[in-house]
């Protein structure tokens, strides 16, 4: 058996999986239909049958909302895959998912000085930080989070000024 994701709001297939994944709508598909899914290039799902389609001609409307979400994606993923900042003497880089987010805050309200996880370009290391260190590296990684949400928010406004599917293809994140 192999697994299909999909996108909720478009149908659109995001994937296959050949295993059961945690926080993915998925839905359960034989090896003979992912075969033929994969080799026909399909690229929706018809949730009432439980099987997957080639769509030729998807609206613009479905397209922008595919790129969206591929903005909303692509910039979780820079969210959560560190952040630089000059807290220290040179440029450090720092853990940010969401437990490191928290953690972060939590340190700079608690107004101590600790030691902080940080790759100064060769190896990660847990280094002494003071307090005052300790709220830049957390002012450096805000502004780097709102940078990057910025950014999203402009290239969504973008995508939804589109009205052509090659302009739409030109919007890229990079």
């Amino acid at each position: 058996m192999k697994y299909v994701e999909y996108d909720e709001k478009t149908n659109a297939i995001l994937g296959f999986y050949d295993e059961q994944k945690k926080d993915l709508k998925l839905f359960e598909i034989s090896d003979e239909k992912w075969q033929i899914s994969l080799l026909e290039g399909h690229n929706f799902v018809d949730l009432e049958i439980k099987n997957t389609y080639f769509k030729d001609q998807a609206t613009l409307a479905d397209l922008k909302e595919l790129k969206i979400n591929e903005i909303n994606s692509l910039c979780e993923k820079a969210i959560v895959s560190g952040f630089p900042s000059s807290a220290l003497e040179s440029v450090h880089r720092y853990q940010s998912d969401r437990d490191d987010q928290s953690n972060l805050l939590g340190l700079k309200v608690a107004a101590v000085a600790k030691k902080l996880k940080c790759f100064d370009g060769d190896s990660w290391e847990y280094k002494e930080h003071t307090v005052e260190q300790i709220k830049k590296v957390f002012d450096d990684g805000v502004a780097y989070k709102e940078d990057l949400l910025y950014k999203a928010h402009l290239l969504k406004k973008q995508i939804e000024s589109v009205t052509t599917k090659e302009a739409l293809e030109e919007i890229k994140w990079s």
